[in-house]
């Protein structure tokens, strides 16, 4: 690839070639390491071609190292159908669709490739050509840094790690696992559960609730539920979480009454999990005493929905943490958590997993 020769050396050149014209006998003294030496107009017009070839010839060199070098920057391997796409070469509105499945595409098969600044790229061209919206824009350049972020932390490089961090909560609040992180490693108490609630009014996740325990270490029992209490009042999106957490909470304090409350507010709307089955189960047996209505209860607990997971919204495949990409279809991004699995969906991760054993 050329590149344009500087206007400030073409300038030179012409001045040089002008005087040598009218004057072949003048000289031009430069200064080299303390001595004076003596150049004639064509030797330094010599000089600066020779300059110019090096640096042109220096250039391509870097820029090809740069560019097979996953692990830089400027690394910019794109396929001829994301080049179309940053270009702007394909246009209307027919054309629309294939231009967003492209960039999904392009998208995915960077971030199974773990290069998160070619994904940074396609997706910052996406949405430069209005590809993309703005909510799934900040989604996943979130998790893109965050993916960067814990690299960086790898390497021991905890100033980038905590810069990143920050930029991908900043990008996008309600990244559960970058915002759990974040309040891990904020020392301020305060902001870190200014951090959790924040991201809980926004995406009410499970380890959203337990990390905003951990910041208060040392509560007892029906201190924790105060606090709890608090938290759980801004969840107005998914009350089924608030029931569930609370009722764990107040069997733990020996607050039964409250418990029983807590519970059939949850089996309204929920199936029963194997969680909430076993609590019932303990409280039968701790507050009313009954043995027998506690062995009914678990005896429930294999047919009962799974307990909560992170699910991916493409093939299913339900996981303990969460992760940026689906292991089993490489879908990027499409990881949510859910409160808990129905029985359907817990047959289907069993499918899924036996199919990766197959092939393994």
């Amino acid at each position: 690839m050329s590149r344009k020769v500087p206007s400030f050396i073409l300038a030179g050149l012409i001045i040089a070639v002008a005087i040598w014209g009218v004057d072949r006998k003048s000289y031009i003294n430069v200064s080299w390491n303390g001595s004076l030496e003596k150049f004639s107009l064509l030797e330094a017009l010599i000089l600066v071609l020779v300059y110019v070839i090096l640096a042109e010839f220096l250039g391509n060199l870097l820029e090809r190292l740069f560019k097979h070098n996953p692990n830089t920057l400027h690394e910019v391997s794109l396929r001829d159908t994301d080049l179309n796409i940053l270009s702007g070469k394909f246009k209307g509105e027919k054309q629309t669709q294939d231009l967003r499945w492209a960039v999904e595409s392009a998208l995915e098969a960077r971030t199974k490739q773990k290069n998160w600044y070619g994904a940074l790229k396609v997706l910052d061209g996406a949405f430069g050509k209005e590809l993309i919206s703005i909510e799934k824009y900040k989604k996943y350049k979130a998790i893109i840094l965050f993916e960067i972020a814990k690299e960086v932390k790898l390497k021991g490089d905890e100033e980038n790690f905590n810069r990143l961090c920050q930029h991908a909560v900043n990008t996008d609040g309600s990244l559960v696992p970058a915002v759990v992180l974040m309040a891990k490693y904020e020392k301020d108490r305060k902001k870190a559960a200014k951090m959790l609630l924040g991201a809980w009014e926004k995406n009410p996740v499970r380890d959203l609730a337990d990390e905003y325990l951990k910041i208060f270490h040392g509560l007892g029992p029906l201190e924790k539920v105060e606090k709890m209490e608090h938290f759980t009042s801004y969840n107005r999106n998914l009350p089924a979480l608030n029931n569930m957490i609370l009722a764990e909470l107040y069997s733990k304090a020996g607050l039964w009454a409250k418990a029983k409350a807590q519970f059939e507010q949850f089996l309204i709307n929920n199936p029963c999990t194997k969680e909430m089955c076993k609590m019932i189960a303990k409280y039968e047996t701790n507050h009313n005493n009954d043995k027998k209505a506690a062995k009914s209860w678990q005896g429930k607990i294999e047919n009962c929905a799974e307990n909560s997971a992170w699910v991916c919204g493409v093939c299913g495949s339900a996981y303990d943490k969460w992760q940026a990409t689906c292991s089993n279809c490489g879908a990027f991004g499409k990881i949510e958590w859910q409160i808990y699995l129905d029985v359907e969906e817990s047959l289907l991760e069993e499918k899924n997993l036996r199919e990766e054993d197959d092939e393994d």
